[in-house]
């Protein structure tokens, strides 16, 4: 019976992991990243905006909930704005003095590949390397099969990688306080067809972690 659900689970993971970009669409979106069951049965469009604060030239959200790494990527979104990608010293400054000294924060610098070379971390916003890295003195762990990027605060919130799959709070950013809803584009070299394939993408990885834990708790011998 074991082995029976075993291959079930497989296929249904196997099904998801053949989601290609290039057959991506809004349907698609809206069923995997916008469901209400995703969102605590609660409709996307029943989420509140974010009021963002300036803070320097830009506009920050500062959350007061805790969110796995892609969660808080696909909420800030949904809220109008970005997961911060923090592109300077003086950027980092600004926000870190705002922060809760006992809290740690993600921003939007990840490495998802496990064999990529460690510190090779792109923005989800740019989708390129990462402009601004201000690590820790620590050594930077290769033992996590999926990386991501906190503001630390045990080290005044320099920056250090951990497993996305550990909750943290999170910043979102944005141009303006109310930012306005984004519009969905199908155009490849667009940033928004690349950010929701990278939310799809996020979605199968959760998928996988879910039902590795579900076998780690239940599924011995």
């Amino acid at each position: 019976m074991r082995n029976i659900l075993i291959l079930f689970l497989f296929g249904i993971t196997w099904q998801n992991a053949n989601l290609c970009p290039l057959e991506y669409s809004l349907k698609k979106y809206t069923e995997q990243v916008s469901s209400k069951l995703y969102w605590n049965n609660k409709p996307v469009d029943e989420i509140p905006s974010y009021t963002y604060e300036q803070i320097g030239s830009k506009y920050y959200y500062i959350s007061e909930d805790k969110l796995y790494w892609g969660r808080a990527l696909i909420m800030c979104r949904h809220r109008n704005g970005n997961l911060v990608s923090i592109g300077s010293k003086e950027e980092w400054n600004a926000i870190t003095e705002k922060l809760n000294t006992s809290r740690n924060y993600w921003v939007d610098y990840y490495n998802l590949d496990s064999l990529s070379i460690l510190q090779q971390f792109t923005s989800a916003l740019t989708g390129k390397d990462a402009q601004f890295l201000k690590w820790t003195n620590e050594t930077q762990s290769t033992y996590y099969r999926k990386r991501c990027v906190e503001l630390q605060s045990e080290k005044d919130h320099l920056m250090h990688v951990v497993d996305c799959f550990h909750q943290k709070h999170y910043i979102c950013e944005a141009d303006e306080a109310q930012p306005p809803k984004k519009n969905f584009s199908t155009q490849l070299e667009r940033s928004e067809y690349r950010l929701r394939n990278l939310e799809l993408a996020w979605m199968i990885e959760e998928r996988h972690f879910t039902i590795n834990e579900w076998f780690n708790r239940y599924g011995g011998p």
